[in-house]
């Protein structure tokens, strides 16, 4: 299944010809996957030119992961609480969130976990997230009447509760100046910041600066 904004992250990667930290050649990647869902995430990765020194693939479900095990191998797991992620190494090159911080439920854990991602990141490197675009003309009319009352906040972000198959799931709309409050707090720069050109996310580009 095509996912074009996946396609337009991994095509901002780099082979890293010019180093961000001197004295640091050329050399595999270490990414972290964070709640990865169904896997399309690391399905496109195998299939990029990207050499992988190590994928950690980070889930909160037992049970997703127990699938995941079945169809991909050579891939370290790892059930984890997103709101836990201070406790792997430091040494990560790339953290992905795709379709995951959005089920944050409140300010506080949206920040706690950007401070965290901030802290277990190589200075240089690069966070990339993908949040439901809830108010774009591709959604607004598809999920409307999911919204869930009184939850506007200062932001005008407002919350979802969405149907997925059997089950309700939460999901938060970002505006994208919340999103912009929110890396800016943990001292991150902002690459990019936008509604994606299908109209069905928000994308987000952001590294920790070198100190």
């Amino acid at each position: 299944m095509k996912w074009e904004e996946i396609e337009y992250f991994l095509n901002t990667l780099k082979p890293l010809p010019n180093p961000p930290l001197s004295g640091e050649g050329t050399r595999p990647l270490n990414i972290l996957d964070v709640w990865c869902g169904n896997g399309r995430f690391y399905w496109a990765l195998q299939d990029s030119w990207l050499e992988i020194k190590k994928y950690l693939w980070l889930d909160l479900s037992s049970w997703l992961l127990e699938e995941a095990k079945n169809i991909y191998s050579g891939v370290d797991f790892l059930e984890k609480n997103m709101l836990n992620i201070l406790e792997l190494d430091n040494w990560w090159d790339h953290i992905f969130f795709i379709a995951s911080f959005h089920h944050l439920e409140n300010i506080k854990d949206r920040l706690s976990v950007m401070q965290q991602a901030y802290n277990i990141l190589k200075p240089g490197w690069t966070i990339y997230l993908t949040n439901w675009a809830l108010d774009s003309e591709f959604n607004v009319k598809k999920y409307s009447k999911a919204i869930i009352p009184n939850t506007q906040n200062e932001y005008w972000s407002q919350d979802y509760s969405i149907k997925i198959g059997d089950y309700m799931r939460y999901y938060h709309w970002f505006n994208l100046t919340e999103l912009e409050y929110l890396f800016s707090e943990v001292w991150l720069e902002i690459l990019e910041n936008r509604e994606f050109d299908t109209g069905k996310n928000i994308i987000s580009i952001i590294k920790k600066p070198l100190k």
